[in-house]
């Protein structure tokens, strides 16, 4: 099946990188969602899918499910705080990337410290980020 999931990946970065063709490649991850229900990977590509095409809602909603599945994978973490913070919801997406930190306590060059506070860089936080870590 991961090699199914890895055809349906390549096929997304291709497509993407045109810009184009993303509902092609939500069908491609919908029908391996239905042979695999339970690869975190393919729900966290799908909601990625869902994602770059400015469905923000319904991608965090997929991004819930992989994590059901795998609530360690930082990737889809990752994800979820960057859908979160592009949908607005700034406060969301750095409690997420505080779920990183407190996993990796002291590992402050970790992409959730970074996206941290990148996250707070933009939102005019910038200087009291020190602080707050």
């Amino acid at each position: 099946m991961s090699y199914k999931i890895g055809i349906c990946w390549s096929i997304f970065v291709v497509f993407s990188k045109k810009g184009q063709l993303y509902k092609r490649a939500l069908t491609c991850y919908e029908n391996a969602m239905r042979c695999a229900q339970d690869d975190a990977t393919t729900y966290n590509n799908y909601a990625l899918c869902l994602d770059e095409m400015g469905r923000y809602e319904e991608a965090l909603d997929f991004y819930e499910r992989a994590l059901a599945l795998n609530p360690c994978s930082k990737k889809t973490l990752q994800n979820k705080a960057v859908c979160l913070y592009k949908s607005g919801l700034h406060r969301e997406s750095i409690e997420v990337c505080d779920e990183v930190l407190v996993r990796e306590p002291g590992r402050i060059e970790t992409w959730g410290g970074g996206l941290r506070g990148n996250l707070l860089n933009e939102m005019g936080a910038g200087k009291r980020i020190t602080g707050e870590l």
